[in-house]
Formats: structure tokens, sequence, C-alpha cells
């Protein structure tokens, strides 16, 4: 079922994504869900190296270690 919420300046207020892909040249996130997954992959680009420990991360060693 589809989910109708109100405009500005209602608290229902909400991101058009299709809206926001057809100003941007048809290009960009057409979900939350997708906006949300896109920025996940920034942080984990921008910031990998940060979250593996020191030892795997100073020696680019990652074998035998599962990521799922």
């Amino acid at each position: 079922e589809e989910e109708h919420l109100l405009q500005y300046p209602y608290p229902t207020n909400c991101t058009d994504y299709d809206d926001m892909w057809r100003k941007n040249n048809k290009t960009g996130p057409r979900s939350q869900e997708v906006c949300q997954n896109k920025c996940l992959d920034s942080f984990k680009e921008n910031c990998w190296e940060y979250l593996l420990p020191p030892a795997i991360s100073k020696n680019n060693d990652t074998q035998g270690i599962s990521f799922k």
C-alpha cells in the first residue's frame, strides 16, 4: 500500500526522491533506502582502514578473515 504524506509545513513532509532525481538529470538515489546505502558505501570507502584492527590495516593482510 502506498502512503501519501502531507507536504510542507506539516511534520510528515518527506523527501521526494523522484522529483530530486528528475531535477538532477536523472542521477542520484530514487529512494531513502538507496540514499542510505550510498551514504554507507561512501563511509566504508573513506573509513574502512580505521575500522580494521591495527595489525590488519598495517600489513594489509586480510587472508582468512570473513567480512560478512
